[in-house]
C-alpha cells in the first residue's frame, strides 16, 4: 500500500473546512473499472454509492472497464446490472479497452443506451448545474481519431469552443498521467493541449485500479497553477487493486489500498472532492476554483 503522508486529518479538517457545500451544487460520484461476477468489490461500493445518496440525488459516473471480462451484454446483465445497474437512469457512462473487447462495444451501448457516448460523434456533452460534462470514448485513440486531423478530435474541438460554461470536465477511461501499472498515456497528449486549450478543469479517468489525484498539468506534465488541468484516476470501483509504481511527476496524493469513490461537488465556478473508501473513510479532500 502507498499512500502520501503529512498529517491526514489536519488535510481533511482544513480540507472540509473550505469545500463547497453538497447544497450548494451537483454531486457526481465517479469510479471505473467496477464490476466482475467473480468478486463482490463493485457490491461494496455500489452500497456506499447509496449510503452516499445515489440514486435519489446527483449523478453517477461510469469511468469504463465496466463488465469484466468482456463488457458483453450478458457480463452487464449478470455482473454489473445487480450492483451498480440500480444507478443506470443517473449515469454518465464511458466505454473501456474492456468493453471494446466486443466487437463494437455492443454490450456497452446495448445496456447504456442513449446515454452513452455512442459512435460516430464518440462523445456525449451534459449539462450538469453549471458545468458542461463530456463523456469521451478513448477507443479513438487506437484509430487516430483523436489524433489532430481525425473527425472525433475536430468535433470535440468545435464543441469546446463554442461552450460558454466557465466550468467544465472530462470523463474517459484512459489516464494521461498515471502512477498505476499501466502509467501514463503519451496517446492522450493531443487530447490533453485541447482540453487545456479550452479551460477544462478535470480530467476524470479508471483503467489503473488505485486512486490518485494530480496538480494542474499542462499536456507535458508540467505544473501550470494557472492553466493546467487537474486529473483525478479513480480505478477503483470494484476490480481488483493494483500496486502502485513509481509516482508520476505531480502526482499529489494516490492510494492503492481502498475501493471507494470520488464524490464531486460542482458549484457554480468552484467545486470540492471526497475520495470516500467503502469502509466509509474520507482520504483525500478539498476545494478549488474553476479558471478564470
Amino acid at each position: 500500500m502507498h499512500r502520501l503522508r503529512f498529517w491526514p486529518w489536519v488535510l481533511v479538517f482544513f480540507a472540509l473546512a473550505a469545500s463547497v457545500r453538497a447544497e450548494d451544487g451537483v454531486v457526481l460520484w465517479a469510479a471505473g473499472d467496477v464490476a466482475g461476477c467473480s468478486w463482490t468489490g463493485d457490491e461494496a461500493t455500489a452500497a456506499l454509492l447509496e449510503r452516499l445518496g445515489a440514486p435519489d440525488a446527483g449523478w453517477v459516473a461510469a469511468l469504463g472497464d465496466l463488465a469484466y471480462p468482456s463488457g458483453t451484454s450478458r457480463q452487464f446483465a449478470r455482473c454489473y446490472d445487480p450492483s451498480w445497474g440500480r444507478f443506470r437512469e443517473r449515469t454518465l457512462a464511458v466505454a473501456g479497452n474492456h468493453e471494446h473487447y466486443t466487437r463494437k462495444a455492443a454490450g456497452f451501448f446495448g445496456y447504456f443506451g442513449a446515454g452513452a457516448a455512442h459512435p460516430p460523434a464518440g462523445f456525449a456533452v451534459h449539462r450538469i448545474g453549471s458545468w458542461s460534462v463530456y463523456a469521451l470514448d478513448s477507443r479513438c485513440l487506437l484509430d487516430q481519431g483523436c489524433l489532430p486531423g481525425g473527425e472525433l478530435y475536430a468535433r470535440l474541438e468545435a464543441e469546446l469552443r463554442e461552450d460558454l460554461a466557465r466550468c467544465s470536465l472530462v470523463l474517459v477511461h484512459h489516464p494521461r498521467f498515471s502512477s498505476g501499472v499501466h502509467g501514463s498515456s503519451t496517446r492522450m497528449q493531443p487530447l490533453w493541449a485541447l482540453f487545456q486549450h479550452y479551460g477544462v478543469e478535470l480530467v476524470l479517468s479508471g483503467h489503473d485500479h488505485h486512486y490518485e489525484r494530480f496538480a494542474p498539468l499542462d499536456a507535458e506534465g508540467r505544473v501550470d497553477p494557472e492553466r493546467g488541468t487537474v486529473q483525478f484516476v479513480v480505478g477503483t470501483g470494484g476490480a481488483g487493486l493494483r500496486r502502485l509504481r513509481q509516482r508520476a511527476s505531480g502526482s499529489l496524493f494516490a492510494d492503492d489500498a481502498h475501493h471507494g469513490v470520488l464524490e464531486l461537488t460542482l458549484a457554480e465556478n468552484r467545486y470540492a472532492w471526497r475520495f470516500v473508501t467503502v469502509e466509509g473513510k474520507v482520504l483525500d479532500a478539498g476545494a478549488a476554483d474553476c479558471h478564470d
